[in-house]
């Protein structure tokens, strides 16, 4: 969309579906994220880009997608961080590149058979993922409703295969409700966040039969229900910018990937990363421990693969960043170029297990 007079320019994004259509894969785009970072109005989820630092409680679907709070990141206004990240803070001496599209464009360069929605389908369709054998959740998929979950969660006890090929990922709770102006379903995004357990009216409202709907962290009380228990991991760190380190090179999913000497994967791993916490699902496997000082301290990014008892496999790359090294889009422009042969093969076995269910299929 371009101004008649002022000559600017806006994406306005948009899913097709394919409801009718089966394909190997349903790839995901996270809208509740782009909307928790929209401050179309001058209001997000966050202080640092809501007017006077007043953040909502409540955003509604019912507005554009305003551009990124970084100057950097002006060239997706309009598309959410479908092509560059509104998340990024102007302070932060980070890349305002974005990861969906890159994940986008190796896909279907590649030829796989893939089909898209949005998490506001996967909220509200339970059976979002009929028809598919792996479901992809890519870049920044932060903020998560119950039915989200359960969705996932059933549909992996099924037998559908998760890749997580992101990180911050079901962090935060949300609830979806109708449009106050339209009565519409799931037009307007509640997310209480820090002061949840003094303002949010579920919290107050002294029933406990919907402290489940709370909208804190998922892995806090009154919820108690870590993302590691669905992911493999959970959120541990940002800002990042370094390098994923391969510690498993044995393993058969890095069968006859030419990986580096010192098994480092460069500019792959951040800007946010999750890492393995204790008391995760059953026969966890890490497979990358990428190590990075933080305030003095050295933390780290895990990659994790575990197999559920469904058959299903559910695979975390632990970090934001690793589309990047599929696609260059947005390099060199807003990043460095990172696309990485050793990426792209171990993401080809990733897509083959999940799709297929076995590793003599990926290798």
């Amino acid at each position: 969309m371009t101004g008649t007079s002022s000559g600017k320019q806006s994406y306005i994004i948009f899913v097709v579906r394919e409801d009718d259509r089966p394909a190997d894969f349903l790839f995901q785009s996270s809208v509740t994220t782009f909307q928790a970072y929209n401050n179309w109005g001058g209001k997000s989820t966050y202080p640092s880009n809501s007017r006077d630092e007043q953040w909502a409680r409540k955003v509604s679907f019912n507005r554009p997608y305003a551009a990124s709070q970084h100057p950097r990141g002006a060239s997706g206004t309009g598309a959410g961080e479908f092509l560059t990240a509104m998340s990024i803070h102007p302070t932060r001496s980070l890349s305002t590149a974005g990861w969906e599209y890159n994940m986008v464009r190796w896909l279907e360069r590649n030829g796989y058979d893939v089909t898209y929605s949005t998490d506001i389908d996967t909220h509200s369709r339970p059976d979002f993922w009929k028809g598919h054998k792996a479901w992809l959740s890519v870049g920044h998929d932060e903020y998560w409703s119950d039915e989200m979950r359960r969705h996932v969660e059933a549909a992996r006890d099924q037998g559908l295969g998760l890749g997580f090929l992101s990180a911050n990922t079901c962090y935060w709770q949300i609830r979806l409700e109708p449009s106050p102006l339209t009565t519409e379903p799931n037009r307007t995004m509640v997310s209480y966040k820090e002061v949840a357990l003094t303002e949010d009216p579920y919290a107050l409202d002294g029933d406990p039969s919907n402290d489940h709907l709370i909208t804190v962290q998922w892995r806090d009380q009154p919820l108690n229900r870590p993302e590691h228990k669905l992911l493999g991991v959970m959120f541990e760190t940002v800002p990042v910018d370094g390098d994923l380190v391969i510690t498993r090179p044995s393993h058969p999913l890095f069968s006859g990937i030419p990986l580096p000497p010192d098994h480092r994967l460069p500019g792959l791993l951040g800007y946010e990363i999750d890492r393995a916490f204790p008391d995760g699902p059953a026969k966890l496997e890490i497979l990358a421990h990428s190590p990075h000082q933080r305030d003095g301290q050295v933390v780290y990014g895990d990659m994790t693969l575990y197999q559920a008892p469904s058959g299903a496999h559910v695979f975390a790359t632990g970090t934001i960043q690793w589309s990047w090294g599929l696609d260059d889009y947005n390099a060199p422009a807003l990043r460095t170029a990172r696309t990485s042969e050793a990426a792209q093969q171990i993401t080809r076995n990733i897509l083959e297990l999940l799709a297929r269910k076995t590793l003599s299929a990926a290798q």
